[in-house]
C-alpha cells in the first residue's frame, strides 16, 4: 500500500463515525419530535404522527383525559362506549357496577342480557329465585330454560303435570312425533277412531307411498271406491 494509499484510508476511517452520526439525526431528530408531540399519557401508535391514549384514559381533542372506573369496574381497550366494564359478578349501572344477586340454586352466567344468573340443573326461574323442578313419574329431566324442564319417556304423553301411557291400538306402534296421538299404524292400516283398520284394496288398486291409502294402477281412474279403466 502506496503512502497516498495509506492517507486516504485513513481520512475516510476519520470521516466514517462523522457520516453515520449525519446519516442517523434525521431520524433521531424526528423521534425526538414526535416524543415532544405527543400528550400526557399517550403512546404513538405506529401510524406516520398519530397517537393513541393509554389504557384508562380516553382522548378528548388532543389530550387524554383519565376515564373515571367505578368500584368493581375494569379499564378496557376499547375507544368506544364509556372505557370500562365491570367485573365478573358486577353489572354497569349509569355509572357504577352493581352486584349481581345470584338466587339459591342459581350461579353467574356471565350473560351481557338478563339477569346476569341461570338456575342449577332441575330448577326453574321464578322472578328472583330458583325453584326446583317437579319431575313426575314416567318422566326425565329436560336442559332447557323453557317449558315444563322435563319430558316423558317413550310410550308417554304430558297431561296436566302427569306421564299417562299411551294406549295403541292393534295394528299400530309408537311414533317419535312429539304431537298428535303418539302412535301410527302399520303399512297397509289407516286411523280411524283410535283405531287402527285395514285398507281395502279395489281391484286394479296399490297402496300409497304412505300405506294407508290407495292409488289406481296406470290406466285406470279412481271412482267413488273403485277404479275403472280410462
Amino acid at each position: 500500500m502506496t503512502n497516498v494509499t495509506r492517507s486516504r484510508y485513513g481520512a475516510t476511517r476519520k470521516l466514517f463515525p462523522l457520516l453515520l452520526f449525519l446519516l442517523g439525526f434525521p431520524v433521531v431528530a424526528s423521534a425526538q419530535r414526535a416524543s415532544a408531540d405527543l400528550p400526557e399519557n399517550a403512546v404513538a401508535s405506529g401510524y406516520g404522527s398519530s397517537w393513541v391514549c393509554e389504557r384508562g384514559f380516553r382522548k378528548v381533542s388532543n389530550t387524554c383525559v383519565q376515564i373515571n372506573i367505578p368500584a368493581n369496574g375494569h379499564a378496557t381497550n376499547s375507544s368506544y362506549g364509556k372505557g370500562w366494564k365491570c367485573d365478573r359478578g358486577y353489572r354497569a349501572g349509569d355509572d357504577t357496577c352493581d352486584r349481581i344477586e345470584v338466587p339459591e340454586n342459581g350461579y353467574l352466567s356471565g350473560d351481557a342480557y338478563g339477569p346476569g344468573w341461570k338456575c342449577d340443573r332441575g330448577h326453574r326461574p321464578t322472578r328472583d329465585s330458583c325453584v326446583a323442578i317437579v319431575v313426575p313419574e314416567n318422566g326425565y329431566l329436560v336442559d332447557s330454560d323453557h317449558g315444563t324442564g322435563w319430558k316423558c319417556e317413550r310410550g308417554y304423553r304430558a297431561s296436566n303435570d302427569r306421564c299417562v301411557a299411551i294406549d295403541v291400538p292393534v295394528n299400530g306402534y309408537l311414533s317419535d312425533y312429539s304431537f298428535g296421538s303418539g302412535w301410527t299404524c302399520e303399512r297397509g292400516y289407516r286411523a280411524l277412531n283410535g283405531r287402527c283398520v285395514a285398507v281395502e284394496l279395489p281391484e286394479n288398486a296399490y297402496l300409497s307411498e304412505a300405506g294407508d291409502a290407495w292409488i289406481c294402477k296406470p290406466g285406470y281412474r279412481k271412482q267413488m271406491e273403485s277404479c275403472l279403466a280410462r
